[in-house]
């Protein structure tokens, strides 16, 4: 991994679930020096949680693969 200060876009993309007998799954991608996938083929909510603890964490917003800034996911 590398340090905080490095970071530079937390993302979701999905990365599963295109045929007729499978659910969607999606990944956590974590950007700085390298592109890692730090949680891969997972139900949506697990990606966000994670996704929006790193956010807040690092001070940077969670996005998804077009760009787009994910509102801060909020469990019922």
């Amino acid at each position: 991994m590398f340090a905080k200060d490095e970071l530079k876009l937390i993302k979701i993309v999905k990365d599963g679930g295109e045929d007729d007998n499978s659910f969607d799954t999606w990944a956590l991608i974590v950007t700085g020096p390298l592109e890692i996938c730090i949680l891969a083929q997972q139900r949506r909510d697990k990606i966000l949680w994670l996704g929006d603890l790193l956010a807040k964490w690092s001070g940077l917003t969670l996005q998804d693969g077009a760009g787009r800034v994910y509102p801060l996911f909020r469990p019922l």
